[in-house]
């Protein structure tokens, strides 16, 4: 990542398949590239998002801050009426209405799971967004 930064330039540029997607009918491709668009959309036939989970840098650097996050999704499950509306909404596929606090390295902290969630939209009591600033509650 530092060294993309420093140069410019897409330092994984012969193994992105984004790059090698939009690329495909350029000679500035390898044949890496067309390897691995080619593994990337057979293996999305069956897992979901496969670079994204298992192969992108900025997802793996993003897992790794998402334990020490300024944000943090909690679950007060006395609230919760068990809807698995915040389930549906996820975009990572996080079962949010399971667990008292998110802490799922795949988190994007995009809170569409805060904002679909009905009981919020008249309380604001179920799941809570809180920051390390926030008082615990007594």
């Amino acid at each position: 990542m530092v060294q993309t930064a420093r140069s410019v330039q897409l330092v994984f540029e012969g193994y992105d398949p984004y790059y090698n997607l939009f690329a495909i009918w350029s000679d500035e491709i390898a044949w890496t590239g067309y390897l691995v668009v080619g593994l990337t959309v057979l293996a999305s036939l069956f897992v979901e998002r496969p670079f994204s989970r298992y192969a992108c840098p900025l997802g793996a650097i993003n897992g790794l801050f998402n334990s020490l996050s300024l944000l943090q999704i909690k679950r007060d499950a006395a609230t919760c009426i068990d809807c698995k509306r915040c389930d549906k909404v996820c975009p990572v596929n996080i079962q949010v209405s399971r667990v008292n606090a998110v802490r799922d390295v795949e988190c994007i902290r995009c809170l569409k799971c805060v904002e679909a969630c009905p009981v919020n939209k008249k309380t604001g009591s179920t799941l809570k967004v809180r920051t390390w600033f926030d008082r615990p509650a007594r």
